[in-house]
């Protein structure tokens, strides 16, 4: 994660900003707390930046607003093939069990399952289907 002001504490900038131009897919540009109370004044509802929106959007503002915004890496989850146990199709009925390449997502959603007469441990993660880039 970087700050993407320019001045003389920020010496990886130029270095910085390059990276992007040769690789926008692999960043993510996110407005700080002050560029959402500016963009909410303005009515600008988009609050996250990827791929080539980065590079217009850096090109739009000047240096006076580049400290507002912040610049990450982009996470590249592990997809893995999985049971997907059903699913609603475009009309909204119900299909059967699939096999599907899927993100698996650990979080609060998790559900651990156990059985204390024999010890055995089962977990239940949210996962989602995988988006093709």
């Amino acid at each position: 994660m970087w700050r993407i002001e320019e001045n003389e504490n920020n010496e990886k900038f130029t270095e910085i900003i390059e990276r992007v131009k040769k690789q926008p897919n692999n960043f993510v540009l996110k407005k700080t707390e002050y560029a959402l109370w500016d963009a909410w004044i303005k009515r600008d509802v988009k609050k996250i930046y990827f791929g080539q929106a980065i590079l217009e959007t850096l090109e739009k503002f000047g240096a006076d607003k580049r400290w507002a915004y912040i610049l990450m890496e982009k996470l590249l989850p592990m997809s893995v093939k999985n049971h997907i146990v059903w699913a609603k199709d475009k009309e909204g009925s119900r299909r059967g069990d699939f096999f599907e390449e899927v993100t698996p997502e650990l979080g609060i959603y998790g559900t651990l399952f156990g059985n204390i007469s024999n010890g055995e441990v089962l977990y239940n993660i949210k996962e989602k289907k995988r988006e093709k880039e």
